[in-house]
C-alpha cells in the first residue's frame, strides 16, 4: 500500500503554526540575550572597580582620578592594574591586549566616545587637566557610604569627546550618561557593586554619600 503524504494545505498549515511559534519565542529570545548583555556590562564595571580599589591600595587610599595632564586619568590607571603592558591616552596605546580593550565596551553600547570607550567616571573624583586641579584627588577611606556612591556608569560623551565624567545633574544626561540596557543604565559603587539604575542623579543617598570628602 502507497503512504499518503503530506497535502499543500497541510504544509502550509504546519509552516504558520511554527510560524506564529517563533513570533511568539522571539521576543523572549530578545530579552534573554538583553538581559545576558546587561550582566556582561556589570560584570566588566565590576571588574574595573577592583582595579580601582587595587589601584588606590598603590596610591595611598585615592581614587583613579578622572582625567590627568600627567596621563594618569581613570581608564590609564585601571587598565595598568589589569595589565600591566596596557595604555591609554585618549585612545589604547599599541599592543594593548584586545580583551582589555573590551572591558571598557559595554556590549549594549550604541554610543561610544572618540577614545573606545563608552564607560564614565565621576568628574568631581579628582580633575587636573593642565597641571591645575579643579577638583581635588579623593581618598577611598573618606568616601561616607560606599555602598552608595556611584563612581562609575554607562555613558558617553559625544559632544565634548575628551571630558570622561559625569555629575550627578539632569543637564548632563543627553551627552554623558546612556540609558541603554532597555531604559537603565548599569552603574558601579565605590564599595565595588554595580546595579541596574533608572535616575541615579536625583538619589538623594547618592548625593550624601559624597559629602565630606
Amino acid at each position: 500500500m502507497r503512504q499518503r503524504g503530506f497535502t499543500l494545505i497541510e504544509l502550509l498549515v504546519v509552516i504558520a503554526i511554527v510560524a506564529v511559534l517563533a513570533g511568539m519565542l522571539l521576543p523572549a529570545v530578545n530579552l534573554v540575550r538583553a538581559a545576558a548583555r546587561q550582566s556582561v556590562c556589570a560584570s566588566q564595571q565590576r571588574q574595573i572597580l577592583l582595579a580601582v580599589i587595587s589601584y588606590a591600595g598603590e596610591q595611598e587610599g585615592l581614587l583613579p582620578d578622572v582625567d590627568r595632564a600627567d596621563h594618569r586619568n581613570w581608564v590609564a590607571a585601571t587598565a595598568s592594574q589589569i595589565d600591566a603592558g596596557a595604555g591609554w591616552w585618549y585612545g589604547w596605546s599599541t599592543g594593548t591586549d584586545r580583551a582589555l580593550r573590551k572591558l571598557y565596551l559595554c556590549p549594549d553600547g550604541t554610543k561610544q566616545t572618540m577614545f573606545s570607550i563608552n564607560y564614565m567616571y565621576h568628574k568631581r573624583v579628582g580633575l587636573d587637566v593642565a597641571g591645575v586641579p579643579f577638583y581635588s584627588s579623593v581618598a577611598l577611606a573618606r568616601v561616607r557610604q560606599a555602598s552608595e556612591a556611584v563612581l562609575l556608569m554607562d555613558g558617553a560623551n559625544v559632544t565634548y569627546a575628551s571630558n570622561l565624567g559625569f555629575e550627578y545633574s539632569a543637564s548632563y544626561q543627553p551627552n554623558y550618561i546612556d540609558f541603554r540596557h532597555r531604559g537603565r543604565l548599569v552603574a558601579g559603587f565605590v564599595d565595588g557593586h554595580s546595579a541596574s539604575l533608572a535616575t541615579p542623579w536625583t538619589l538623594p543617598s547618592t548625593a550624601l554619600a559624597w559629602q565630606g570628602n
